[in-house]
């Protein structure tokens, strides 16, 4: 069970988090994230959610771009929802480093684990390496494109709403990366809830820096 449940029952601080994209007064992929908040409750909480995430999000501005952040505190629900300007990260570089044993199955508030390994990697952002396979960076999944097409890693910390939908609709594929296979790549695209492919938020593969 993720952290912040205390034993009885008790609640510490808020647990859960999802952002969701705000994008010319309409939040994107909404499905996916009620889903993915219903599977983290029924997981943590051994029941549904007592709430509907659509009506604890604020009406939208009509032009913008936004990151809502819903916070959940615990079972009771429901979340408390800010929105904030949204502007895209430039990584410029990305370290490879071995898994200390991060464990971000859920989208938790808490994430002084991925911050800290983030700031101490020597790079832009690290790229998370486990059981031989790359993962992902901190703050997104990992889209590699080759002359084949577009691969995210079949490991990921954290499936992220975008990697669910890019996958499912056929434009990714998943396959087992590891580090002696980026020279089979041209680049290194992030991908979560904020950041599509058509960003081009990426690394070329001479950015990226080795275990």
């Amino acid at each position: 069970m993720p952290g912040g449940v205390r034993e009885g029952g008790g609640l510490g601080p808020p647990l859960f988090l999802e952002t969701i994209k705000l994008q010319g007064g309409v939040y994107r992929l909404l499905d996916l994230h009620r889903r993915r908040m219903a599977r983290t409750w029924r997981a943590a909480f051994g029941e549904e959610p007592g709430f509907r995430l659509e009506d604890a999000l604020p009406p939208p501005p009509d032009s913008g771009l936004y990151r809502a952040r819903a916070c959940f505190p615990g079972p009771q629900g429901p979340p408390v929802v800010s929105l904030h300007p949204y502007s895209y990260p430039r990584p410029d570089t990305l370290r490879l480093v071995r898994d200390p044993g991060l464990d971000y199955r859920f989208k938790l508030l808490d994430r002084s684990a991925l911050d800290s390994l983030r700031a101490s990697c020597g790079a832009s952002d690290f790229i998370l390496v486990r059981g031989g396979g790359l993962t992902d960076c901190s703050i997104a999944n990992l889209v590699f494109e080759s002359r084949e097409g577009l691969f995210t890693p079949e490991g990921c910390l954290l499936d992220g709403v975008k990697r669910e939908s890019l996958l499912s609709r056929g434009i990714v594929r998943a396959r087992r990366i590891g580090p002696g296979d980026l020279g089979l790549y041209r680049k290194v695209l992030l991908v979560n809830a904020m950041i599509e492919l058509e960003d081009d938020v990426s690394v070329p593969m001479e950015g990226i820096l080795p275990l």
